[in-house]
């Protein structure tokens, strides 16, 4: 009876029960057709299968020939003789179904390696959208230093106040300037990360966090889902196929032979029917036996195991996310807040309502909130990206 191990295909789509961004599609997409291990990869694929028709080939036809010096027994039996091995136990096919399930292992490994290509992919896509929206708050918080400096300037000007608040929102304005710097450097970092995860320079631009909800998956479903177990599972099948396999080399081996007369005497063919029985092998093929049986035992134990933990992981990676997304929906509104406040402080620092002080105190915190929530969406992302890599998800470009 033969036995498959299905890996499946799973299609991400926005419109389904999640959301992701093109960008990040792309992206995936892009470091899936140039990395060298994703080639190297479907190249072990290819092997496996080369290998596979190797081992499922006809047995091969033999051609003898040669003359003995003497009459002696057997020195003239292989002058000539067309000799044709027969598998009549199945010892050839039991070593194609072993054949067959190192292209399981293989596959598995492609899915393997996919899988983390794209958790590396999506990490660096996140931080580099990390560094564009840190740059934005950035940015942002120099406007707000200007324009508090400026003001300053007019008040001290017309002489509504002290020289002193020029100095401190000119400081305030600098030390903004030199957040933008670092903050460009950081960009200038990310992208490059980015880059050397794709393996080419990107044809995209960042523009959101991409994050996508896995579903629900029964402990059937994670099996079949996810890479590291389906690479246990493909060697408990190899286990048992090299057990069979082993089982059967001490069958006797059949052959079907055409042998001509010695050269010396008058030419006549004849056919002749060849089996050969393995007697005493000192209990090797038995000891193989029980090797392989073992070494099946040994795959079923670390796949138990490896199915215990990846279904703590993936509730583990569930609560990340919930936790995070909530979080993040906390901080949104918190900025709400945080930009009413501003926007109060600036106008009544103008108008001598606030002091400049109290104006920086609501412009800092403005700032330290938008920066939070970026630091939050972050989170958010990578958490999603987790999720993803502990269900064995992969993203797939729609057309």
């Amino acid at each position: 009876m033969k036995t498959f191990l299905i890996v499946p295909s799973v299609c991400l789509v926005t419109s389904g029960w999640g959301q992701t961004s093109s960008s990040a599609s792309a992206a995936v997409a892009e470091a899936w057709r140039h990395r060298p291990v994703i080639q190297a990869a479907a190249t072990r694929i290819e092997e496996a299968r080369a290998a596979r028709r190797a081992a499922q080939a006809f047995p091969t036809t033999q051609l003898r020939l040669g003359r003995g010096t003497d009459r002696v027994p057997g020195a003239t039996d292989d002058d000539l003789a067309l000799i044709q091995p027969l598998d009549l136990f199945g010892q050839s096919r039991a070593a194609g179904r072993t054949a067959e399930t190192q292209i399981l292992l293989a596959e598995a490994e492609l899915r393997q390696v996919k899988l983390a290509v794209q958790t590396e992919v999506l990490t660096a896509y996140h931080r580099t959208v990390a560094s564009e929206q840190r740059l934005s708050v950035a940015l942002a918080l120099r406007n707000l230093a200007a324009r508090l400096r400026d003001a300053a300037q007019r008040k001290f000007e017309l002489g509504d106040g002290p020289e002193v608040q020029v100095l401190r929102a000119t400081l305030e304005f600098k030390r903004a300037e030199q957040t933008v710097t670092l903050r460009e450097g950081e960009r200038k970092a990310a992208w490059q990360k980015l880059q050397g995860t794709l393996g080419t320079p990107a044809t995209f631009d960042p523009t959101d966090m991409a994050f996508l909800r896995a579903p629900d998956l029964s402990q059937t479903e994670l099996r079949r889902s996810r890479p590291d177990l389906l690479v246990l599972e493909s060697h408990v099948r190899i286990a048992e196929a090299l057990a069979r396999e082993q089982s059967l080399a001490g069958r006797p081996s059949t052959s079907l032979e055409i042998r001509r007369s010695p050269w010396m005497d008058d030419a006549e063919a004849g056919l002749r029917f060849q089996v050969e029985f393995p007697i005493f092998d000192s209990g090797r093929n038995r000891n193989l036996v029980r090797a392989a049986d073992l070494r099946r035992q040994a795959a079923e134990s670390a796949l138990k195991d490896a199915s215990q933990v990846a279904t703590a992981e993936w509730q583990t990676a569930q609560t990340e996310f919930e936790t995070t997304s909530e979080h993040v929906k906390q901080l949104e509104r918190l900025l709400e807040e945080a930009r009413s406040l501003t926007d109060i402080a600036q106008r009544g620092f103008d108008r001598g309502a606030f002091t400049l002080i109290e104006t920086l105190e609501a412009n800092r915190a403005l700032s330290d909130i938008e920066e939070s929530l970026v630091e939050a969406r972050l989170l958010q992302a990578q958490a999603a990206a987790h999720l993803l890599h502990v269900t064995g998800f992969l993203l797939e470009v729609q057309p």
